[in-house]
């Protein structure tokens, strides 16, 4: 179901049936690459199950600029601009996504006065937490970039267990801009600190207050 889809928060169960049935449902393999940056965006997809990367390539290297899981919509922000893909996304994981025609989207969302509103208030969020990033690359200690990245994969969580599925520490390394050896020493010193808990399958968060407060590191 869609219930869980920030978009579709304050709409009606009426509404959400309808937009339901303009969906259809997909299943790819781990490593698929569902969307390259800058080729044309047809469909928008919704999450149904799963764990993409959301990245681009620049100078011959990946930026990743984030992550999406269960419940997340993609391809959206695109109504605002050309049909070109603003990035890349591949799946980290077997995945099943729900899968619309863009025409169909456009057709449905500025046709709906809440929806759009909604969805202009997610993009400017995402400006804010693109401006954010930023900052974070340009003036704060690998460490303290690491511990803003964890937070980040954990904000959506309401209380503890704070989990975080395993990604390996090359990924990490692309995402906050360091070595992978950097990114080694960073975790070794928050579990050391009893603030992360790093194992084989996945990151649990055992103090996130210190970990906010690791997060401010500045150089």
């Amino acid at each position: 179901m869609i219930n869980k889809v920030k978009l579709f928060d304050n709409i009606t169960e009426q509404e959400k049936e309808q937009i339901l049935s303009h969906l259809k449902t997909r299943h790819y393999k781990k490593n698929h690459i569902l969307v390259f940056e800058d080729s044309p965006l047809d469909y928008i997809y919704i999450v149904k199950k799963g764990f993409l990367k959301i990245y681009r390539s620049y100078e011959g290297k990946e930026l990743i600029l984030g992550f999406a899981s269960d419940d997340d919509i993609l391809g959206e922000m695109e109504l605002f601009s050309d049909n070109q893909a603003i990035s890349s996304i591949e799946m980290l994981e077997n995945s099943e996504l729900y899968v619309v025609s863009k025409k169909e989207f456009e057709n449905i969302v500025f046709e709906n006065k809440t929806l759009l509103k909604t969805l202009l208030n997610i993009h400017n969020e995402r400006v804010k937490q693109l401006n954010k990033r930023i900052r974070t690359l340009s003036f704060y200690s690998v460490n303290a970039r690491l511990c803003h990245v964890l937070i980040h994969l954990i904000e959506d969580l309401d209380s503890p267990p704070y989990v975080i599925k395993k990604l390996n520490q090359s990924i990490f390394a692309d995402i906050i801009g360091a070595s992978r050896e950097s990114v080694s020493k960073a975790f070794s010193e928050l579990q050391k600190d009893h603030i992360v808990e790093y194992d084989t399958k996945k990151i649990t968060i055992l103090d996130l207050e210190k970990l906010r407060k690791y997060s401010d590191n500045i150089i």
